[in-house]
Formats: structure tokens, C-alpha cells, sequence
């Protein structure tokens, strides 16, 4: 039953996001951003998709859930990572977003499982950090 839950369309597509988000990584590292872009622009579309089909098609999951975020994030760090590839002077403004970013995912994950609720539920006892990162209805850097 979990292996028909990763193989689930939905959850192939946010693997193929994860790929998209590495190779224009990559590609930007390697002085093809306009490439790197469209790659990135394609996995943000399929973001899109992933969620809509996932309820569509009557494919949800925990697991599903939790890679949808971790694919968010590994395109935001990617994209954060090419730009202190080209502009180091960024290097500490990324670096914080990307800690913060992960960060948040590791405490809601781990205090939605613990307390069976979903992360985007807002509790008080969340640290200080995760409550401002979505304060402003879950929008972030």
C-alpha cells in the first residue's frame, strides 16, 4: 500500500519537480540561466498540477503532502543557491531564507504528526520563528 502511495501521479509529479528545481541548478551554475528558468518555471506549473490532480484523481496522502513541501522547498533553495552563484554578496540573505525555509517544514511536519493536525493549522505553541514565517498567511521570502 505505501509503495502504490509513492507511485501515486500526483507524488511523480513532485519527484519530477525535485528533479526540474536540481537540473536548473545545475544548468544556472553552468551559465545557462535562461534554461535554468524555463526548468524552474516548469516545476512550478507542475506544483500547480500536483495538488489539483491529487484531489481530482482521489490520490491524497501524508506522503503526498510532505513531498509537495519538500519539492516547494528544494526549488526555492535552488533558486537561492544559483543566485549566490552569480552574486555571492547574497550568500547571507540565502542562507538564512534557506535555513528558515527548512526550518519551518522540519517543526510543522514534526508537530502535525505529533498532535495529528494539519501543518497549516496555526498553533501558538509553534516557535517564534515558524508562527512570523507564516503570520502573514503562509507567505514567505
Amino acid at each position: 500500500m505505501a509503495l502504490a502511495k509513492a507511485l501515486y501521479l500526483p507524488n511523480l509529479l513532485c519527484y519530477l519537480r525535485i528533479i526540474l528545481s536540481l537540473t536548473g541548478l545545475n544548468l544556472a551554475v553552468k551559465d545557462k540561466p535562461r534554461t535554468a528558468v524555463v526548468c524552474w518555471i516548469l516545476a512550478t506549473v507542475l506544483d500547480f498540477l500536483d495538488g489539483k490532480l491529487a484531489r481530482a484523481l482521489g490520490q491524497t496522502s501524508k506522503l503526498g503532502e510532505v513531498l509537495d513541501i519538500v519539492a516547494d522547498n528544494v526549488l526555492r533553495s535552488s533558486v537561492w543557491f544559483a543566485v549566490v552563484a552569480v552574486a555571492p554578496q547574497w550568500s547571507v540573505c540565502a542562507l538564512c531564507v534557506v535555513c528558515c525555509e527548512w526550518l519551518t517544514l522540519a517543526s510543522t511536519q514534526v508537530m502535525a504528526s505529533r498532535k495529528s493536525t494539519h501543518w497549516k493549522d496555526k498553533k501558538l505553541q509553534d516557535p517564534w520563528l515558524v508562527r512570523m514565517f507564516f503570520a502573514n498567511n503562509f507567505i514567505n521570502p
